[in-house]
């Protein structure tokens, strides 16, 4: 064994990249946490028509990966609202929460060629050339891997509002059917 083989050489800025990454996932985890300790206040939003749709939408999904409880307060307001504007409200909210998943993966750039596998470069390369439907669609379907999609999409680089305008869009989309469907119900 020689010395000079084992020393292991970190790129510049590495540690940075893993700092701001450990940064943004505590953030997401305290978030989440204030979030279900608050959710009386979250209700209390709802007060406030479109704004307050907007606002508790865009803070729960702030969170990553932890559901907040925002989808039903949303959902209820929604219905004693314009179901098209109370969506579109709730989806642009959603959108700018989701962003923290984004500003995850933004951050996680410097250290992903270290983690980086056949399939994690497949995922970046599709996001980048089809982000726009994979966006789109992973807003407008509820499921939990829209998180991992805005990981993907800011670790890939894509630019923001590459991500944000699909999402948004996907989201209010969702918004307005589940909102629709259940002033139907209602």
């Amino acid at each position: 064994m020689n010395a000079v083989t084992d020393v292991k050489i970190e790129r510049p800025g590495v540690w940075r990249s893993r700092l701001l990454l450990g940064v943004s996932v505590l953030a997401a985890v305290v978030l989440a946490v204030w979030l279900y300790a608050q959710q009386d206040m979250i209700r209390q939003y709802a007060a406030y028509g479109y704004a307050g749709i907007f606002a508790v939408s865009a803070l729960g999904n702030a969170t990553v990966v932890i559901p907040a409880p925002s989808f039903v307060v949303v959902t209820a307001v929604g219905v004693l609202l314009n179901p098209v504007w109370a969506g579109i409200a709730a989806g642009t909210g959603a959108a700018i929460g989701e962003s923290t998943a984004y500003w995850i993966g933004r951050n996680a750039r410097g250290i992903l060629p270290q983690l980086a596998s056949e399939r994690a470069q497949k995922l970046a390369g599709l996001m980048e050339r089809r982000s726009g439907v994979i966006l789109f669609l992973l807003g407008a379907i509820p499921n939990p891997v829209v998180d991992i999609g805005g990981m993907i999409a800011g670790a890939s680089g894509l630019a923001f509002w590459r991500f944000l305008l699909p999402t948004g869009l996907g989201k209010s989309v969702r918004f307005v059917g589940v909102i629709w469907v259940a002033g139907w119900l209602v």
